[in-house]
């Protein structure tokens, strides 16, 4: 790559090199917003006089590498709706504060299912978003975030991100003990298109305890509905879904499958409700875990 009087060229240097003769089909930069400004002494302007002269570089980078690769992927650190337009995937800083605020009891389930919901209203449609629990940076912005490392708040962190519709980033050392469960998670998300590329409504369930963090996910073929209990305490919650928004019929016969766990749900001996029943039902939920309760409609009972 060349730059000169902010003109960025993937025809020549390391870049076509790597791209060409070894493969390389995804790049990132890091902390493009903290690269030093163009001091090329014969622009007409100031070296310092934006800023933002790092998206024009971007978008050419980004452009040059799909003339050689039309596969290729292009990863920074920049966020936002500006910036989603320069790279392929974006990461997502944001959303991985705030959901360590809720688990420290600074934020609501449903304050957090307020935000998420603006958040993904502001980003482009079809902006890939990718978010985490851990990065190299969260030990100086979110030190908390090693010391979860393992824990139950832990992993409902991480599946409150797939459940999001986030593109999950597993930093290196955190799966440690927790193979089997990042193993299984990324599983699920992969082959359950609610999960890949469906609708997405927060606060979307009716509970009669505010501890309850939910979610809603429908696509053509699939309705999944996520909770988590983010409270320490095993409870019987009350549970309510909007029959009429999601399409269900009031006397077809429904079960949940708990895609995680990979089990039909029974309820104290119940394994079946009724379309008007999902209105008003109860779950027992343990604390801290990650519910990912598929809709299944019998069609063997009515």
């Amino acid at each position: 790559m060349q730059s000169s009087q902010g003109m960025v060229s993937c025809r020549s240097g390391s870049v076509e090199v790597i791209s060409r003769e070894y493969g390389v089909d995804g790049y990132r930069v890091d902390a493009p917003h903290g690269k030093e400004p163009n001091w090329d002494r014969t622009i007409p302007y100031h070296a310092s006089h934006t800023s933002l002269g790092v998206i024009r570089l971007l978008e050419r980078l980004q452009r040059g590498l799909k003339e050689i690769n039309p596969q290729a992927v292009l990863l920074c650190e920049l966020y936002g709706p500006i910036y989603v337009k320069s790279h392929d995937f974006c990461y997502d800083y944001l959303p991985h504060h705030m959901i360590h605020y809720l688990a420290i009891g600074k934020l609501s389930p449903w304050e957090l299912g307020e935000w998420l919901g603006d958040h993904r209203a502001c980003l482009p449609e079809g902006a890939v978003r990718v978010c985490f629990t851990e990065t190299h940076d969260t030990r100086d912005t979110t030190a908390l975030a090693m010391a979860l490392r393992g824990s139950l708040v832990h992993q409902a962190e991480a599946a409150l991100l797939v459940l999001a519709g986030f593109v999950p980033m597993v930093w290196s050392g955190e799966e440690d003990g927790l193979e089997e469960f990042y193993a299984w998670l990324l599983q699920v998300r992969s082959t359950n298109p609610a999960l890949m590329q469906g609708d997405c409504v927060y606060n979307a369930v009716s509970c009669n305890d505010p501890q309850v963090f939910n979610l809603i996910r429908c696509s053509e073929e699939q309705t999944i509905v996520g909770l988590i209990n983010f409270s320490p305490h095993k409870k019987t919650f009350t549970l309510g879904l909007p029959i009429s928004v999601l399409g269900i019929g009031p006397r077809d016969s429904y079960e949940l499958v708990e895609l995680l766990a990979g089990v039909e749900w029974d309820e104290d001996g119940r394994r079946f409700w009724m379309g008007s029943d999902l209105q008003d039902f109860v779950l027992t939920l343990e604390p801290y875990r990650p519910y990912f309760f598929e809709l299944r409609r019998d069609r063997e009972r009515r």
